[in-house]
């Protein structure tokens, strides 16, 4: 997955086909604002009672 835009696409599909709430956090969301930020990592935070399925999706 060369490009960061597909890891999105494909974390925002997950979470509509199972109904589960995910938030973009860290450098990818300060980007998304317009601002730069050099990042290789991509951060996403989940409600406590939804990891164990978020999980089994990664």
């Amino acid at each position: 997955m060369a490009n960061p835009s597909d890891l999105f696409a494909r974390v925002a599909e997950a979470a509509a086909r199972h109904g589960l709430p995910v938030l973009v956090i860290g450098g990818h969301a300060v980007n998304a604002y317009g601002y730069v930020r050099t990042t290789l990592d991509a951060d996403f935070l989940v409600c406590d009672e939804d990891l164990a399925a978020w999980r089994r999706i990664f």
